[in-house]
């Protein structure tokens, strides 16, 4: 939330969001691996890894990094006024 003072004015107003393709590019294949345990793990019934988990760790990995973290990142934006 923004604190003004009611006798202050704004001289430069800018607003910014992360769309920068090599972040993306970044998010998008860290959050593939909780897809790929969800979908091999959960979906198809086979094990993920050679010491897997239990299937509900998998699906809270995939909430949290698979979905969450896009998300996240998609909604950020930062503000600038002076």
């Amino acid at each position: 939330m923004r604190n003004r003072n009611t006798y202050s004015e704004v001289f430069f107003n800018e607003e910014q969001r992360f769309r920068q393709l090599w972040l993306w590019a970044i998010i998008i294949l860290a959050s593939t691996i909780p897809w790929i345990g969800m979908i091999f793990q959960v979906i198809l019934g086979h094990k993920f890894g050679n010491n897997p988990g239990p299937d509900w760790l998998i699906i809270l990995m995939w909430l949290v990094f698979g979905i969450g973290l896009p998300i996240f990142f998609y909604s950020l934006k930062l503000i600038t006024e002076v």
